[in-house]
């Protein structure tokens, strides 16, 4: 007997400690969730985050963590009064990922050139964003046809020094006005035009909107609720997305302008990063595990089901015969009726086509009578014409002949006199 194969009590006990182990590391994998702060900024904005590249000759181990990083970059902007607050922090390879969830904080971390240059006496080199977002995009709305295309962008240019990357949005249907979407860099600028809501073009004072993203979230385009999609919208009536009136077909929709939120009813849109948390409002619940009910012996108590009727009671086939023969003879009533007015149809669709050949016929009939006419009348016009011809031959050149009393002649005279 080979006792090294045998397992010793003392191997076992460390085989199931590392199990113990690595089952709940993987428990504690499975339980680890993103914050929703850090979920906020997915749903909230179309922001893009800024990336910060540290030396390649520095040794990576001395690399403070991201966490760490991040409040020293705060603190840096905070020291000259300027209030950072990233939303994000994270790393993509070897860089720093930063984020912000605002408007003003993106404004001045983009338009700003003051950022450290070191992390912990580590050379940094920041990354920023070359395009601007659709954050910070306006929409100039019911712009009339009669302007072209160059002429609306050099009225924008004009109005707005920081406009760029001006464009048509082109829609699935046929409008008598059109949308131009551009975007403004100054965040001043465009705090200041959406606070007039006009922009003048061609003399002329248009509205302006700021652009509405469409975020990457489940939300309905009917009723715009979150939590289901167009397809299972349970409401009667579309609604528009800014004042959330009803559509009604057939009905001209004049706005109120009045921005309405959906989902907490607030002044503000209702796919805005401005929603109350929806888990702290009770507007989205986690499914709490329930305890397992195991299943217990089946017990008749008295009473608890209705008892069945008597087979004694039910002596009516006479009823249920004259019911049947009722509802047979109103059948056949019903099928008779049927084929009588089928009949009647068919005949009055004999008698249409009868009347349209006799109408046919007559109109055949009534061609020739006026061909006829046509002809009687022309050659009437033909006789009128030869008559006076004839009467001239007669009397200057066969009379004459007559009283010359040539040969054969005086024997016709009687049919000449005829004529």
């Amino acid at each position: 007997m080979n006792l090294s194969k045998v397992p010793s009590p003392i191997h076992k006990m460390n085989n199931n400690l590392q199990l113990n182990q690595t089952r709940q590391q993987a428990s504690v994998q499975k339980q680890h969730r993103i914050l929703f702060e850090q979920l906020k900024h997915a749903v909230s904005s179309n922001l893009p985050c800024f990336f910060i590249e540290y030396e390649q000759a520095e040794n990576s181990k001395n690399r403070p963590s991201d966490i760490s990083a991040a409040r020293v970059i705060e603190d840096y902007f905070n020291q000259p009064g300027i209030s950072i607050s990233f939303s994000l922090v994270g790393h993509a390879g070897n860089k720093l990922k930063l984020g912000v969830n605002n408007k003003e904080s993106y404004a001045t971390l983009i338009n700003t050139d003051k950022w450290p240059s070191q992390v912990n006496n580590i050379k940094i080199t920041v990354s920023k964003s070359k395009f601007t977002q659709d954050s910070f995009a306006l929409v100039a709305r019911y712009v009339s046809l009669q302007y072209d295309d160059e002429f609306v962008k050099e009225e924008i240019k004009q109005n707005l020094q920081s406009a760029e990357n001006i464009r048509q949005i082109q829609y699935r249907f046929q409008r008598r006005t059109r949308d131009f979407c551009f975007v403004i860099k100054d965040l001043d600028e465009c705090n200041s035009t959406l606070k007039l809501g006009r922009i003048s073009i061609g003399n002329t004072f248009w509205t302006i909107t700021p652009f509405l993203t469409g975020n990457i979230m489940t939300y309905c385009t009917r009723c715009w609720c979150l939590g289901h999609m167009r397809d299972k919208c349970n409401g009667e009536y579309s609604r528009y997305r800014i004042c959330l009136d009803n559509l009604i077909n057939g009905q001209t929709h004049v706005c109120s302008n009045t921005i309405r939120c959906a989902q907490c009813d607030g002044d503000h849109h209702s796919l805005s990063e401005q929603v109350d948390n929806a888990l702290s409002t009770g507007k989205l619940q986690r499914l709490a595990p329930q305890d397992r009910v195991h299943p217990t012996q089946f017990r008749l108590k008295q009473n608890e089901f209705p008892s069945l009727p008597s087979l004694m009671s039910c002596t009516t086939p006479w009823k249920q015969t004259s019911v049947s023969s009722a509802v047979t003879n109103n059948i056949n009533g019903i099928e008779d009726t049927t084929k009588l007015l089928l009949s009647i149809n068919q005949n009055i669709l004999d008698m249409k086509d009868n009347t349209r050949c006799i109408d046919e016929k007559l109109d055949c009939i009534n061609e020739k009578v006026n061909r006829t006419s046509l002809d009687v009348a022309l050659h009437d016009e033909i006789l009128m014409k030869l008559l006076p011809t004839l009467a001239s031959l007669v009397d200057k050149f066969i009379w004459p002949m007559m009283l010359n009393d040539v040969a054969g002649l005086r024997n016709k005279q009687d049919q000449l006199q005829k004529i």
